[in-house]
């Protein structure tokens, strides 16, 4: 049976008499033909808690997923739902499913600046240095994105700094490529050798901090709105420090 279009705008406006009279004749684990989504998924997406909730209980089969791969757990991570997310675990979703590209909601959650859901996953035992087809880790995600409280909580959590993506690209090295300032210093105090930058990209400026810590970032990071790139080492280094502090 296929998910009706009508109860994916029942449960967008919170209509939630309707989808329990649907439910009733209606499959549990229906589809969307167009994407695969089904009602669990619905339900996180437009963040209906007690949809969720009642689903769950039901039986609703929650690791299924939809013709993307993202399983109702990966989305809630995605769009940042941390009741869901504690429902869908208490409902005892598989925390390590990947995609069939190897993405997990754990890696979901590192690229979205999700902190506390990444939390709640790591407690239900999360595997933390699990990589895509991409060699991509959760941490490097994290970097990437400059989600500082992620990375940090993911290096509390074990995360290893020396694992590489496809590419050869380090975490630091997402980090450095992304222009994330304060993500390279916090994860250059985790690294062995300490403060070896990587090599550096045409069109990238390095900056030695004073605790010997080198800040790489793409020339362009340092424009002024509507200006050229400063010449200047001082002024790189004020419009550095103004990042660092944003």
């Amino acid at each position: 049976m296929a998910l009706p279009d009508q109860l994916i705008v029942a449960t967008k406006r919170g209509e939630l008499k309707k989808v329990s009279k649907w439910l009733r004749n209606g499959s549990l684990d229906a589809q969307r033909p167009s994407d695969g989504n089904t009602l669990l998924h619905t339900a996180v997406i437009h963040s209906q808690p007690d949809l969720v909730r009642d689903l769950v209980r039901r039986g609703a089969t929650i690791d299924l997923a939809n013709t993307g791969g993202s399983t109702p757990l990966m989305a809630a991570c995605q769009i940042g739902g941390v009741l869901a997310v504690q429902l869908l675990l208490e409902g005892v979703a598989d925390v390590n499913r990947q995609t069939k590209h190897g993405a997990t909601a754990l890696m979901s959650a590192a690229r979205h600046n999700h902190p506390d859901e990444l939390s709640l996953l790591l407690g239900a035992s999360a595997s933390v240095d699990m990589q895509t087809t991409g060699g991509e880790t959760a941490l490097m995600a994290a970097a990437a994105a400059g989600a500082d409280m992620c990375v940090q909580i993911l290096l509390d959590a074990g995360a290893s700094t020396k694992l590489r993506n496809s590419t050869g690209a380090t975490a630091l090295r997402c980090a450095e490529m992304k222009g994330a300032a304060s993500t390279q210093l916090l994860l250059q105090r985790f690294s062995k050798p300490s403060h070896v930058p990587s090599e550096l990209d045409c069109d990238t400026v390095r900056i030695k901090m004073g605790d010997g810590a080198c800040i790489t970032v793409p020339e362009d990071s340092l424009v002024r709105r509507g200006g050229r790139c400063r010449s200047s080492i001082t002024d790189r280094r004020a419009l550095l420090s103004r990042a660092l502090r944003g």
